[in-house]
Order: C-alpha cells, then structure tokens, then sequence
C-alpha cells in the first residue's frame, strides 16, 4: 500500500504533472492565436456577409 493511504501506486501519478510546461504552452499558444484569428478574420469576413451589396 503507498504511503499516502489511498490506492496503490497513486504515489507514481502524483510525481508529476500529467504534461510538461512546455506541451501546456504550446496547445494554449495555439489556442489564443486560433481565437485571436477567428475574432479579426472569420467574424468581420462572415458580418460583411450581411449587409447588401452597395447601390451603383
């Protein structure tokens, strides 16, 4: 049994984090900057859809 009285072989899983620090940075930079692009490119794109076509 380990040391911290809750199922065996917990004390492995508790050593460390189930990622690095590096992974974490890297999926969370790709998050923002696919968030940032959807907010300034794909939403303008899709509301100029919106609007009707100018008067010549």
């Amino acid at each position: 049994m380990s040391r911290s009285g809750g199922r065996p072989g917990q004390d492995d899983a508790d050593k460390g984090p189930p990622l690095p620090l590096r992974a974490t940075a890297i999926v969370l930079s790709v998050w923002v900057i696919a968030m940032v692009l959807l907010a300034l490119v794909v939403v303008p794109i899709l509301f100029a859809t919106c609007f009707p076509p100018p008067a010549s």
